[in-house]
């Protein structure tokens, strides 16, 4: 029997369930660089921040489990920033490739535009076929240096840990994150290569950007959105990714 899903606004009963989420990729994936999960006590503090903000958090309901949610957060916190803002999105992993993260971020999309953002930035960790070319066409990747001892020996052992080449006659798999949003029109803004390191990896990040609302031409109806804190309130975005 299919089970219907629903997204709407998250609400703080969602919250064990979101957590629950994102400490899966935080413990076993590179695709956010948090290497601690938050506890619930953060996401709540999240979760008000930006209602504060009239920002959207939406989950997608699949009525006896939170199957994902998706939010947007202020992109930086000074003041001309507060039309821009940057998206995030996550699926439980029983619930990956049924269409529902398209689902999520097309609901954010319309709740963004609504909220008064002009511009949506996405910041995705690449691991795929794209950051080999993408380190091909900027150059060579930094190097920690051989004396770092914080430097994963392991990972000199296996050019599978550091880079997705592939064997003869194989394809290195492609980043799903990055085909979402370019398929929903995000454009390619500019890559960071060899920021992060986490399970002995160098990764790049690349931001991808989409215009939401007025043209560049017109001014922000400034109405439509409340002015955001002070930076020195910004104690309440306790986590980024």
């Amino acid at each position: 029997m299919l089970t219907t899903t629903t997204v709407r606004p998250a609400a703080t009963a969602d919250l064990p369930a979101v957590a629950a989420i994102f400490a899966h990729y935080v413990e076993t994936s590179v695709v956010t660089f948090e290497e601690t999960p938050p506890p619930v006590a953060d996401w709540a503090l999240k979760l008000a921040g930006l209602r504060d903000r009239g920002l959207p958090f939406l989950v997608a309901d699949a009525g006896d489990t939170i199957a994902g949610y998706a939010y947007a957060a202020q992109w930086r916190p000074k003041p001309a920033y507060r039309h821009t803002a940057e998206n995030t999105v996550y699926l439980s992993p029983g619930h990956v490739g049924r269409g529902l993260g398209r689902t999520l971020m097309t609901a954010l999309l319309d709740a963004c535009a609504a909220a008064g953002v002009r511009q949506l930035v996405a910041v995705v960790v690449d691991e795929g076929d794209d950051a080999e070319a993408g380190r091909t066409s900027a150059g060579p990747r930094p190097d920690p240096g051989r004396d770092d001892p914080g430097r994963d020996r392991s990972a000199e052992s296996s050019p599978t840990q550091n880079s997705p080449t592939p064997s003869a006659g194989s394809t290195a798999r492609a980043n799903p994150s990055l085909a979402l949003h370019r398929s929903l029109g995000f454009t390619e803004a500019g890559r960071l290569a060899a920021v992060g390191y986490k399970h002995g990896r160098w990764l790049d990040t690349v931001l991808l950007q989409r215009t939401l609302g007025c043209s560049r031409a017109n001014s922000p109806d400034l109405a439509r959105r409340k002015r955001p804190p002070h930076p020195s309130q910004a104690s309440r975005d306790v986590f980024l990714l």
